[in-house]
């Protein structure tokens, strides 16, 4: 839903986990305030904008004009021009970037323009290469040509970047390299090599600020892992307290656990025109179930790889968690609960895994750090929770629910005094299972929804499956009240 009044704005933005903030102008149109760079022989200020560069001399070299102060997440938007006669006409806007000492050049990304470049992400004099680019598809729509004002929004939070062009995404990109900073000055480029020119004005900045999690009484929360998460259906520990923690709200639990989800992979049974088994699409199916929080628990599985593999457990983390976080959604990161020595002597022990378990929570914890999100870890926990040292019991899910509960600041409530609200959380969680998660897709949306025994007997033109299912929608509604 767009928020429609400045209200509504507010609250959205509270809800994401971020303080709003009126833009600020970084130029005044008038002056180089708060702005260094060669202001006497390349930069300008024409008409409310700056400018560099000639369309009768060629500029000899790239040069940059940025701001004295740095900045670590924010949402900039700006106007650029670009016009040119002949070379490389090119320029852009560098964040997240420093000066290179005894340099002209800086190091750092940039939104890129010009020569076809438009809305792509370029790492400028560091890894020196195109991170991410629109499609020509987009960019057509998105590309205005030369001489015309663009529209540029950036919008950097923890490692997500997005760019946006003349009001169309062109770069959704999550960067996965840690030591890449996530702060530096923000600055305006000349490209060298062409006889051409640069115009920047409107710059504007919206600083986003972080604050502290908070679940609110109309929350929906996503639940999000493998076998352990997916389990909580039978059991509705977690569900219980997160409900019962705001008697007088209004939050809903949706869970989307599935055994044998990782990070690498979440995959689900297609419609009619895919494949009948595809990647998990999150942002739609979590749009459409209204989420507005995911706790996403992972990397138990994963640590079966080895620490060899973190790198790779990191990056898919973080593609992961841009598709969580999108629209806004809080995200909570769980660290995965210890294994522990089975008690059968017939099942295998994966205490010999222990070591790189503990290096995968410690990477989770450092993802969330730099994703700004809470994180519960849950590799202090005591021993005995489990049935087959890996998978929890009954008494383990309850354990890990108010460990979850008491992270996330919420009060825990004693589970014997909950028991008649956990028996209706069950009833709950099978209509949600049954409706999100049926038991023959295929017949539903797949590859046999064609089929003859799939229609009604009496009148073939319709589906009857379908239409049971929407069935289900008034009593999940009628649970969740």
């Amino acid at each position: 839903m767009i928020p429609r009044t400045l209200l509504h704005l507010a609250l959205w933005l509270a809800a994401a986990g971020l303080t709003q903030a009126s833009p600020i102008p970084l130029f005044d149109g008038k002056s180089f305030n708060g702005w260094e760079g060669d202001t006497d022989s390349v930069w300008r200020i024409e008409d409310g904008a700056f400018v560099a560069g000639s369309l009768e001399r060629k500029q000899e070299k790239n040069n940059f004009l940025a701001t004295q102060k740095t900045y670590v997440d924010f949402d900039l938007t700006l106007k650029w021009k670009l016009e040119g006669k002949d070379g490389f006409v090119n320029g852009g806007v560098q964040f997240r970037t420093v000066r290179i000492p005894n340099h002209y050049e800086v190091s750092g990304f940039q939104a890129d323009m010009g020569m076809g470049y438009d809305g792509a992400l370029y790492d400028e004099s560091r890894r020196k290469k195109m991170l991410a680019q629109p499609s020509p598809d987009v960019l057509a729509k998105a590309q205005k040509p030369l001489g015309q004002w663009n529209d540029y929004r950036i919008r950097a939070e923890g490692p997500h970047i997005q760019i946006w062009l003349n009001g169309i995404q062109t770069v959704d990109y999550v960067e996965t390299d840690p030591a890449i900073a996530s702060t530096g000055i923000i600055a305006v480029q000349i490209h060298g090599g062409a006889t051409s020119l640069v115009h920047y004005k409107d710059i504007q900045i919206e600083e986003l600020k972080k604050t502290a999690f908070r679940l609110n009484a109309t929350d929906t929360v996503a639940l999000a892992g493998g076998g352990n998460m997916e389990r909580t259906r039978l059991n509705g520990f977690l569900q219980t307290q997160l409900i019962a923690s705001q008697p007088d709200s209004r939050i809903r639990v949706r869970n989307f656990g599935w055994e044998g989800d990782t990070v690498f992979e979440q995959w689900r049974d297609g419609g009619a025109e895919a494949s009948w088994r595809q990647q998990r699409d999150w942002r739609q199916q979590l749009t459409e179930a209204e989420a507005t929080v995911v706790i996403a628990d992972f990397g138990q599985m994963e640590s079966l790889t080895g620490v060899e593999k973190i790198p790779d457990f990191i990056a898919a983390y973080a593609r992961l968690l841009a598709d969580f976080s999108s629209g806004g959604r809080r995200v909570v990161l769980v660290t995965p609960v210890p294994f522990e020595k089975p008690p059968s002597p017939l099942a295998r022990d994966l205490t010999e895994h222990s070591p790189s378990l503990l290096a995968y929570s410690a990477a989770i914890r450092n993802l969330a750090q730099q994703w700004g999100f809470p994180c519960i870890d849950l590799s202090t926990l005591p021993r005995g929770l489990t049935e087959n040292g890996y998978q929890l019991h009954e008494t383990g899910h309850r354990v890990v629910a108010e460990a979850i509960t008491k992270g996330l600041g919420l009060p825990v409530i004693p589970a014997n005094g909950l028991e008649n609200v956990r028996r209706q959380v069950i009833e709950a969680e099978a209509l949600w299972f049954n409706y999100w998660r049926p038991m023959n897709w295929s017949v539903l949306a797949g590859d046999r929804s064609s089929v003859p025994y799939s229609k009604d007997w009496k009148d073939t033109t319709k589906r009857i499956f379908p239409l049971e299912m929407e069935d289900f929608r008034p009593l999940i509604k009628q649970a969740d009240e």
